[in-house]
């Protein structure tokens, strides 16, 4: 029989958490890639001894260290080839630059690729067969996609608070499959103080009433009887959260996500809520990165944030 989770264990227990999310991955930046406003965007690959291998791109801030910092997921959108290149602004929609739109804040970003996804493409096959050989064969041995995802972003959690140069609180910020994969991470991880979600909220019933197939990652085995996103969203206390939904968001049913964010602890998610379908809107990025800033900035300083 399947618990509703009332702890972060609890979720990672139920999305299949397979090692310590504190592992603290090998790895050293390379030569920049690229500069922009004097942010330096430069390739990292993040190894663990489990065998993991996550390609990302680290981008720092034109500013004395030390820098608070964030993980940025990128999107799905069925777009196999770009990965961490998009919100790093080097690829893709410029609209979906958020972590090069928080680094020129001031804050240090790291972007890792998701399985399938740009570096971590596949031999054979690719694309979104490779994104479900993945997600089934993971099933197969008991865990998840969406753990995979999550373990992912610990790793880039963990190298982060280990570099001198970054200072104390991590946040996330993603849009699409990144905001759902930023809402599974700040769940089970108690060290990220502060998250952006936008457009990937909702719940799984959701989706199912409106005729919407997902990505593999949403549907974790008995998360609807154990409470689907709601309860999920139950254990974040001491989080805070930046959702964003689009009120013609066909893929986020406005309905589903109104009721995940309800199950935030009280105070705990803000949901914004603008006139359109499913993207980031510039004003609305705007707004998200540097809440997310200044949220990053009052932990780092000792200040509640609020």
């Amino acid at each position: 029989m399947t618990v509703r989770p009332t702890s972060r264990s609890d979720v990672q227990q139920l999305i299949g958490i397979t090692r310590p999310l504190t592992t603290l991955p090998d790895g050293a930046p390379g030569p920049a890639v690229a500069e922009r406003d004097g942010v330096l965007i430069r390739p990292l690959v993040l190894t663990a001894a489990a065998g993991d291998r996550v390609p990302t791109l680290y981008l720092t801030p034109d500013g004395p260290p030390p820098w608070p910092a964030v993980v940025a997921v990128h999107q799905h959108g069925g777009n196999f080839a770009v990965g961490k290149s998009e919100p790093a602004g080097l690829a893709g929609d410029p609209d979906m630059a958020y972590a090069l739109a928080m680094a020129r804040l001031g804050v240090a970003a790291l972007v890792p690729d998701l399985t399938a996804f740009e570096g971590r493409q596949g031999a054979q096959p690719r694309g979104a067969d490779g994104e479900r050989l993945e997600a089934f064969h993971l099933l197969a041995l008991g865990t998840s996609l969406q753990a995979r995802h999550v373990q992912d972003v610990a790793l880039c959690v963990s190298w982060l608070i280990a570099q001198d140069d970054v200072a104390e609180g991590i946040g996330l910020i993603g849009h699409s499959l990144g905001g759902q994969v930023v809402f599974f991470a700040a769940a089970c991880d108690e060290r990220v103080r502060a998250a952006v979600i936008s457009c990937g909220l909702g719940t799984v019933e959701s989706f199912h009433a409106a005729g919407v197939v997902h990505n593999p990652a949403w549907y974790v085995p008995g998360i609807i009887p154990a409470g689907d996103s709601p309860a999920i969203a139950a254990v974040t206390a001491g989080q805070s959260f930046w959702i964003l939904a689009g009120a013609r968001d066909h893929l986020f049913p406005l309905d589903g996500v109104e009721r995940a964010v309800a199950g935030f602890p009280r105070g705990g998610a803000q949901l914004h809520v603008f006139d359109g379908e499913h993207g980031f809107p510039g004003a609305m990025a705007d707004q998200a990165t540097r809440w997310l800033a200044g949220e990053l900035r009052d932990d780092a300083s000792g200040h509640p944030a609020g």
